[in-house]
């Protein structure tokens, strides 16, 4: 899922020029998408683990969208504001496992 949430992330880079501001509201809903999946595939399991697994996930899709085919090699593109993206992408994936804790102690 995370390869092919890359590819239908970098296609329109491809096409649309000054993608990069755009890109980050992309990265977002990659995210989210490579998220979704995995949490389903796992019956909805929260954990360390899984948070790891889904941003390593997520920094597949972004190195997917990022490489690009020339006609003699792969080149891989890079931008300041592909750093802001990846940071999005990996926040929106990790933030519905984080747990939140409100007061300081359990009732009884």
């Amino acid at each position: 899922m995370a390869i092919a949430a890359g590819i239908a992330w970098g296609r329109p880079r491809e096409l649309i020029p000054l993608f990069d501001l755009f890109g980050i509201l992309l990265a977002a809903g990659a995210g989210y998408l490579v998220g979704e999946m995995i949490s389903r595939s796992v019956k909805r399991k929260r954990g360390l683990a899984l948070q790891v697994i889904r941003g390593i996930c997520f920094a597949v899709s972004y190195s997917v969208s990022n490489v690009g085919i020339s006609e003699s090699a792969l080149t891989f593109r890079f931008s300041p504001y592909g750093i802001l993206a990846l940071v999005a992408g990996v926040l929106v994936v990790i933030s519905p496992l984080r747990r939140i804790q409100v007061g300081f102690s359990q009732p009884r």
